[in-house]
């Protein structure tokens, strides 16, 4: 039986394929696009998991909570601005 972790690994890394997949059907423009939600754009959502998945990729590895609260204050702005295939590759990096 696979670890339940890994279980979620594999789950998380299938689910970030499926919105990729579904993203890049898309009008480019409609990443950035404004929208009325908690976060104001499609970008800002996926800056988000991003940074949280980052986050928490450093605590599970050692680092303290307030060190991936700071990474990801310092890299917030530049990570909404990225654009979606940027984007894509950071979270497959990320998966690596």
């Amino acid at each position: 039986m696979t670890h339940f972790a890994l279980q979620f690994y594999d789950f998380n890394e299938w689910a970030n394929k499926q919105i990729f997949s579904r993203l890049n059907e898309l009008p480019e423009d409609i990443y950035h696009q404004e929208v009325q939600s908690v976060f104001s754009s499609i970008s800002k959502v996926l800056a988000h998991v991003y940074l949280s998945d980052l986050g928490w990729l450093g605590v599970f590895s050692g680092r303290s909570m307030n060190y991936a609260l700071r990474i990801a204050e310092q890299l917030k702005e530049e990570t909404e601005e990225t654009g979606l295939a940027d984007m894509e590759k950071l979270f497959l990096d990320l998966s690596d």
